[in-house]
């Protein structure tokens, strides 16, 4: 049913576009944002790189954050 009136079934006047596209786009932004990172601490540009949360950031976080944010892309079209 939510499905239903996402897609404008039953409520004709919303729009697709207003929730389910901007959704998408905001979530995969944000998500690509946090992959880059900030370029001091977390994301794939960072310069301090030799603690243990850095590492894990990136063998794990980051390459998560843009896999998630390519899955969201990928849904919005």
């Amino acid at each position: 049913m939510p499905l239903q009136l996402i897609k404008g079934i039953y409520l004709r006047n919303v729009q697709e576009f207003n929730f389910f596209t901007l959704g998408c786009t905001v979530c995969a932004v944000i998500f690509l944002i946090r992959a880059i990172g900030d370029f001091k601490y977390v994301g794939f540009f960072k310069k301090i790189k030799h603690s243990q949360f850095a590492r894990n950031d990136t063998w794990l976080y980051s390459p998560l954050c843009l896999f998630i944010s390519l899955v969201y892309l990928f849904v919005l079209f």
